[in-house]
């Protein structure tokens, strides 16, 4: 490149570059700098860091690390207790084909303790005392299949029970058979009591054909026994409902996001999306999460993000755009703070990382040890 520059009249200086390249970086490209404390954090942080199981501590502003015993040890599936006691997890290290034995780590005593010497491939908590997995032995053939997906273990003596087995008897308590297409979410237990909630679509009806029912089973003996059935409210709506029944989240149109309020009988777009959604209701209802993938994401490298639509203001907005993919997040007690586990192009060669972030006041934190993986975030407080 030749660059004539006119110093004063009648004198011209020649600039030759050859083979010169501007590598210069200027203040949008700079790398993500992230503090590495935050300020009136809710509740410690309790996440993962490659295989061990990580505490930031509120108040120091320091990691705490709980070594295991086992040099191999491998952790899958870290769920933290309601009453933040303890965190159940799975120890891969002797055992093959994506199974781990159940394990338990006492936050208090900071000791490991093996719960279950069954081999699970995955488990959901339910309170403090009980586990839920899919058993692939269980053998119900002419039942449902989300009643064939769920089997539970209580904690203490590790009773079984398949909730399959009560389909013969939840059948003629209601006169529902094996046909419709049933949806059984927001599982529950208190007390010796199951709660669940059922859906199904019925082709046949032609006004509000989604029939909401709550369940309740008690586990009695051996078995799991019906005790009550009751249709909260039938809908021509499908999708996502609120913990209360009170809000439903629709995809329509392939793309567009709605939110539909039963009780006030009104309806808002959320936004336009080619990703489908799994939302998460806030347990106040006051907002909705979502990790959608973002509009203009390549094919070969995806991209996602974290965003939040606000139900009273209507307001949808996503949180820490500068990440290039948000894994997994977990909001404060108060819905106020939110910590995600979060890759970024330019810290730690995009190895996931828990950043916490303040919705009301716009602070970010980087709250782990960027040579390490970082997954499962979760408030202990």
């Amino acid at each position: 490149m030749i660059v004539f520059l006119r110093l004063f009249p009648g004198f011209i200086l020649l600039l030759l570059f050859v083979g010169c390249k501007d590598n210069s970086v200027n203040s949008a490209e700079a790398p993500l700098q992230l503090p590495t404390s935050f300020n009136g954090l809710e509740a410690d942080v309790i996440f993962q860091a490659d295989t061990t199981i990580t505490r930031y501590d509120r108040l120091t502003n320091q990691r705490i690390s709980y070594p295991y015993p086992e040099q191999m040890f491998t952790t899958r599936n870290l769920i933290i207790s309601e009453n933040n006691r303890f965190a159940y997890f799975l120890d891969q290290s002797l055992v093959f084909e994506s199974v781990g034995t159940l394990m338990r780590l006492n936050f208090d005593t900071g000791l490991f303790e093996t719960m279950s010497e069954r081999e699970f491939n995955s488990f959901r908590l339910l309170g403090n005392d009980w586990i839920v997995f899919t058993d692939a032995s269980v053998s119900c053939p002419e039942t449902p299949l989300p009643f064939r997906a769920f089997s539970f273990m209580h904690l203490s003596d590790e009773s079984i029970f398949h909730l399959c087995e009560a389909f013969p008897a939840f059948s003629e308590l209601t006169g529902l058979d094996a046909t419709p297409l049933f949806s059984l979410t927001d599982l529950q237990i208190q007390n010796n009591d199951l709660f669940a909630r059922l859906s199904w679509r019925n082709p046949e009806v032609e006004t509000n054909p989604r029939t909401v029912m709550n369940v309740q089973f008690t586990f009695s003996g051996n078995e799991l026994i019906p005790v009550s059935a009751d249709t909260a409210f039938t809908t021509d709506a499908s999708g996502s409902i609120s913990p209360s029944g009170r809000f439903i989240l629709q995809h329509r149109n392939a793309n567009a996001l709605w939110l539909i309020d039963r009780i006030e009988g009104t309806e808002s777009k959320i936004t336009d999306t080619f990703s489908n959604p799994s939302p998460t209701f806030l347990w106040n209802e006051s907002k909705v999460a979502f990790l959608l993938t973002r509009d203009d994401a390549a094919f070969d490298a995806p991209s996602k993000g974290l965003f939040l639509f606000d139900i009273e203001s209507e307001q949808f907005s996503e949180i820490l755009p500068e990440a290039n993919e948000i894994e997994r997040f977990h909001f404060s007690p108060s819905t106020n703070q939110v910590v995600v586990s979060a890759r970024f192009d330019d810290i730690a060669n995009n190895r996931l990382q828990i950043v916490a972030i303040g919705l009301n006041d716009n602070q970010v934190a980087l709250l782990s040890d960027t040579r390490k993986e970082n997954i499962r975030p979760n408030f202990v407080p």
